[in-house]
Parts: structure tokens; sequence; C-alpha cells
């Protein structure tokens, strides 16, 4: 019987997630890994490559209704947390795919005296944020937001971006974040700017940049209107012809370029939301009493054996000898039998007989 403290300790034992605080590639690889390793553990030899942890926790729920313990608040509380995590990577892994399609995207970027720089943290020691990429080109600067999108999108009047028509996954509103993060970034500028007597304008320009899969048609309803936003196939072309408040100068452009270059050497490090503890000890719970409780173990086999040496409530035996219609129907076949046996003897000794005259 395996005990929960095993699980806990296999988890343990690869040294994923084992801090609370890292970078948000870090945390995105190390998630990775994570649900890599917990498929492994649940599905056994069923477990393949592409398994995600949604056929994870299906393969899990399946077996505890098997084993009878669904209903078991600590294989309830198991499957929840499953469920959680499953929120988590399709959260984590739609922000680091979107990223990773601009990044691509941006490769193609057809503008002279044009820097970007990704994955910005910036703080004011009040609010804190961090910009997917800064584009600085000699019209001005224009920060990008990614955002990873499959379905139709509503941004509604309070500046949420919704999804599926009513599914926001943000605790904060966009509008607001783009607020933040733009009056973050200015204020960072100018402070610069200023600490080295430099004399440069400053203006920061905002674009939402949506990532779609190749193929597929989104339908954008704004009823927010204060944000620009376009699709990941239109940024090339918004950014080659953006005009700006500002012209820079090569030797303004290579300042500011050196100034947002130091800041995005300085990665952010946050606060995981979710304890990893908590949820390694959740789901090897659960996993003990589904396991510890499938037909064959060691416990279940115990209990066979009692039933077995005495039985509880046993159907009386309908085959039973007092039975008068069992015992006429049992005296008829016999009859029928040794009748049988008479006819074969006595044809085999007249076959003889004739062989003899």
């Amino acid at each position: 019987m395996k005990k929960a403290e095993e699980y806990v300790h296999q988890l343990e034992s690869s040294g994923i997630l084992m801090n609370q605080q890292m970078t948000f590639p870090e945390y995105a690889e190390q998630l990775c890994k994570f649900q890599d390793i917990v498929c492994r553990m649940i599905a056994g030899s069923d477990y393949h490559d592409k398994m995600h942890v949604d056929e994870a926790t299906f393969i899990m729920e399946s077996a505890a209704r098997k084993n009878g313990v669904r209903s078991d608040q600590r294989v309830h509380n198991g499957i929840q947390t499953m469920k959680r995590l499953e929120k988590e990577l399709a959260v984590t892994m739609s922000g680091i795919q979107g990223e990773r399609d601009v990044s691509r995207t941006l490769k193609y970027l057809n503008r002279a005296k044009t820097q970007i720089f990704r994955n910005v943290y910036l703080t004011d020691g009040q609010d804190e944020t961090e910009l997917d990429a800064v584009v600085l080109t000699d019209a001005g600067i224009i920060l990008l937001e990614i955002k990873k999108v499959k379905t139709d999108i509503v941004f509604a009047e309070d500046g949420r971006m919704m999804r599926n028509g009513d599914v926001c996954y943000e605790k904060i509103p966009l509008g607001l974040k783009m607020k933040i993060k733009r009056r973050l970034l200015q204020k960072y500028l100018e402070d610069a700017v200023a600490e080295k007597n430099l004399d440069i304008p400053v203006h920061v320009d905002s674009l939402i940049v949506l990532s779609a899969p190749r193929g597929t048609y989104i339908h954008v309803k704004d009823n927010y209107r204060k944000e620009k936003y376009c699709f990941r196939t239109e940024l090339n072309k918004r950014i080659e012809s953006y005009l700006g408040r500002d012209y820079y100068k090569a030797e303004q452009l290579e300042q500011l370029g050196s100034i947002l270059s130091e800041l995005a050497s300085n990665a952010k490090r946050f606060e995981l939301e979710l304890n990893y503890n908590d949820v390694r000890m959740s789901i090897a719970e659960a996993l003990a009493i589904i396991q510890n409780n499938a037909p064959g173990t060691l416990e279940n086999a115990d209990e066979n054996c009692s039933s077995a040496v005495n039985p509880v409530n046993k159907e009386p035996d309908v085959s039973n000898s007092q039975n008068p219609k069992l015992k006429s129907t049992r005296r008829y076949y016999i009859a029928a039998s040794v009748a049988c046996t008479l006819l074969c003897c006595a044809s085999a000794f007249v076959r003889m007989s004739l062989r003899h005259t």
C-alpha cells in the first residue's frame, strides 16, 4: 500500500517548483515539467508524450469512481487541485505561446532604426507590471501587450477583455492594466532622462496585439473604445507606418536604447500564486486513496478472503436435494443415461454375433 508521503517525495525529488519566487519564463518552463511528472504518476502505463493535465484529471476521476472513492473529501480536493492546475497551465502557456508567435513575427519587421526589448519589469513601489515588449522607433515608443486568443473577443465597457462572451481570467481589467503600464514606463523614462541630464522628449503609446492560430477567424467587439489593438498578422505594418509625437535623432535613439536595455536586464521574480507544497500534498492524498482501493490491492484482497471464510447473508442454494422438482428431474436424466448405455451394449453384442456366424 503506497502512502501519500511517498507520492509527495516522488514529486519533490524532481526539484520542480520548489521555489516560491521565479521569473515568468522560468515558471512557464517548470510548470510544463511539473505537468509531465504528474501525468506520468497518474496515468502509469497509459501515459503518452502528448498527455496534458486535463487528460490525467479524467483518468484520476474515472479511477476514483471505479474504485468507489469519488465521494471521499480528500479525493474531491485532489481532483479540484488538478483542475486549478489545468487552468493555471492554460493561462500561463497562452501568454508564453502568444509572445513566441509575436517574436517570430517581429523578426520580419522592416523599419530602420528600430529596437525591441522584451519582458520589461517596472515598479514604482506601489504598482508593478511586466511589459511583454517595448518597441523603440525614431518616431516614438510603443509598448505591446500580447494576448493569445482562440475565440471571439469582447472589450467590455469597464475595460475587461471577455473570452467566449463572458469569461475573464484577469484580476485587473485590461483597460486599467494598460493605463498602469503606460504610466509606469513614461515615469521611468522621464526620470532616467532627467537623471542623465538628457534633452529627450518622452511619450509612450501602446498597442494590444491579439495573437490567434493561423487560419482562425476572430471577431472583436469593442465596447471600451479607449485602447488601440490589432492582430499579430497586422503588427509589422502598424509599426512600420507608426507616426508618434516625437522624432528621435540617432544619438537620442542610442541613449533611450541604453536606458531600456538596462531596464530589460532586471528580470522580474514574482511570488507564485499557487502554493505548490499544498498542490503536491493534495494530489498525493487523492492518489493514495484511489490506488489503495483499486481491485486487487492487498487491502481489498484481505476483505475478499474474510468474506469467503465468513460469508454474510448467503443466498439459499437452489440446487439443494430437498427440492422435489429437481429430485424428479435428476432421476429422469439418470434413467435415460442408463437406457442409452444398455442399448449401445446390446447393439455391439448383436454385431459381434453376426460376424461369428
